[in-house]
């Protein structure tokens, strides 16, 4: 049902809006090292790039090397729905100075990036910054169930040379965002539903098994009608149902 919502963080965010060449100085935060890793968090006061020059409000991304792993902008929201590969709307805080404040995190092990629990150790610096702890709890909720109503319909948008979805084989992927229209390339049913899901307030969801590419092109509705409504030429129909999901609320020590 979720689609890996760092695949998306980085399509999204990494294009660059440089608003001037002013350099803003990094303050060092959090520090640690042992005999595996360092870390270093910097704050940033607001967004830049990794020379320090000022961008735009959504600008954030990610560098990974074989031994270390660094973020550039990103505040702890948005690390967080990454970690726990969720949308935003599934973790709850306060929009206080800590949640609104943007980092650059260095991250550097002395071995190989993969041999450690990157996530983990990120999250416990973060949380002993920010004197933070995460708590989960259930949810029932009203959602949708998302069928396809017309393979024929849906059959016309199929991406082209696409024959069946494979990780690490078809990569082609690509989400382009014009105005309020996001045009989907390649992307694979299912995760095409969890694009859905991410970008509407109300719960979308589905069963399906296909798993082959498709192209679309969705608008950005605030009416949940009007945004159901535009997936009907595309063959897909919706079913409202009651489910449970899982939240996650990050508190204040």
């Amino acid at each position: 049902m979720r689609l890996s919502i760092i695949s998306i963080t980085i399509l999204l965010l990494m294009v660059s809006c440089n608003m001037n060449n002013t350099i803003i100085p990094q303050s060092k935060v959090f520090s640690y090292k042992n005999t595996k890793y360092s870390i270093n968090i910097f704050e940033t006061g607001t967004r830049v790039d990794e020379k320090g020059e000022i961008q735009c409000s959504h600008y954030s991304y990610m560098n990974k090397w074989d031994n270390s792993i660094t973020y550039y902008a990103y505040d702890i929201g948005m690390i967080m729905t990454g970690m726990l590969n969720v949308r935003s709307k599934y973790i709850n805080y306060d929009k206080d100075s800590c949640f609104s404040k943007a980092f650059n995190i260095e991250l550097e092990t002395f071995c190989s990036i993969d041999s450690i629990n990157t996530d983990s150790i990120i999250q416990n610096a973060l949380f002993e910054y920010c004197k933070l702890k995460l708590d989960s709890s259930s949810k029932l909720v009203n959602a949708y169930r998302v069928i396809i109503a017309d393979n024929e319909l849906l059959n016309n948008h199929k991406a082209k040379d696409s024959i069946m979805y494979v990780r690490g084989v078809n990569e082609a992927k690509d989400i382009v965002l014009r105005n309020t229209v996001f045009e989907i390339s390649s992307y694979p049913f299912s995760e095409v539903v969890s694009f859905i899901d991410a970008n509407s307030e109300s719960y979308f969801f589905t069963e399906e098994q296909n798993r082959e590419s498709y192209d679309l092109r969705i608008k950005l509705e605030k009416n949940l009608d009007n945004y159901i409504e535009q997936f009907k030429p595309y063959g897909l129909s919706f079913i409202k149902e009651e489910i449970i999901i899982k939240e996650y609320s990050l508190i204040h020590l």
